[in-house]
C-alpha cells in the first residue's frame, strides 16, 4: 500500500481527474486521491528518518560490521589493510514546494552515513543523486555496480563508466580509483535499505589490488553477506 507503485498510480489519477468536468462529486474524489497522496508522503518519510535513526541505535554494531568488512578484505588482498575505504549510504528526502497538485513535491537521495577507514579519511560526496549516479542505480534496481577509473587500465569491462556522461565519470574520478557497490537487501535479495560502497584511492597499484579481489569470488561472497547482516542491523 505505501509503495511506489502506488504512489505512482495514485498520483496520475489525480493528474487525470484534474482534466475532468468539475462537478461536485469528482471534487470529492479528487480531495480523497489528494489526502492518500499526502498520507503516503507522510508515512514515506517517516520510514526514511526511521532508517538513520537505527543506524544512531545500532551505531556501534554498524561500525564493527564496516571495520570487520575492512579487516577480511585486507586478509583476501594479502594484509592491505590500508588499501579499503568502506561507506554507508542511506536514502533520504528533500521537499521542495510546487504550483501543481499536490502542491508539494520531493527528491529522494543518498546520503553518507558512515565512512570507515583504517588510515585515510574518506573524500567521498555527502551525498548522491538516484537517477545519475552508479550509487542511485545501485540503489534502485537492488543490484551491485562496479566503477572503476579506466584512465588506469584501459578498458577493462568490469565497470559502470560508460553509462556515466563525461562530467559524472570526472567527478568520481577525482575520489575514487575503484568502486564496488552493493545494495543492503535481505537474504532474498529484496527491501533495499541503502548502498554499501567500498573504495579505494585513485592510484594504479591500488587499483589493481582491489579488482583482483572484488572480482573473486570470496570477496563478491563477503560483500554479499555484510549487506544481510547490515540490513538485519538496519531493519530491527
Amino acid at each position: 500500500m505505501w509503495g511506489p507503485y502506488t504512489i505512482a498510480a495514485t498520483t496520475l489519477v489525480l493528474t487525470l481527474l484534474s482534466f475532468l468536468d468539475k462537478n461536485n462529486r469528482l471534487w470529492v474524489l479528487v480531495i480523497l486521491v489528494a489526502v492518500f497522496v499526502f498520507i503516503h508522503t507522510i508515512v514515506s518519510v517517516f520510514r526514511d528518518q526511521n532508517i538513520v535513526r537505527r543506524l544512531g541505535k545500532r551505531y556501534d554494531e554498524i561500525q564493527r560490521n564496516a571495520v570487520q568488512i575492512i579487516a577480511s578484505l585486507g586478509d583476501l588482498s594479502g594484509n592491505h589493510f590500508d588499501l579499503w575505504m568502506v561507506d554507508l549510504y542511506l536514502p533520504s528526502r528533500r521537499w521542495y514546494f510546487m504550483w501543481k497538485i499536490p502542491f508539494i513535491g520531493y527528491k529522494r537521495k543518498l546520503s553518507r552515513q558512515l565512512a570507515v577507514s583504517l588510515v585515510d579519511v574518506s573524500t567521498a560526496q555527502p551525498s548522491y543523486d538516484l537517477k545519475n549516479s552508479p550509487h542511485g542505480q545501485c540503489f534502485t534496481s537492488a543490484k551491485s555496480r562496479n566503477w572503476y577509473n579506466k584512465e588506469y587500465r584501459g578498458n577493462l569491462d568490469i565497470g559502470t563508466w560508460g553509462s556515466l556522461d563525461e562530467t559524472g565519470n570526472s567527478e568520481l574520478a577525482s575520489n575514487y580509483g575503484i568502486l564496488s557497490l552493493s545494495p543492503i537487501v535481505d537474504q532474498l535479495g529484496r527491501n533495499c535499505a541503502g548502498v554499501l560502497v567500498v573504495h579505494v584511492k585513485p592510484q594504479e597499484d591500488k587499483i589493481l589490488r582491489a579488482i583482483g579481489v572484488l572480482q573473486s569470488s570470496r570477496g563478491k561472497r563477503l560483500l554479499h553477506n555484510a549487506c544481510i547482516t547490515l540490513h538485519g542491523l538496519l531493519m530491527k
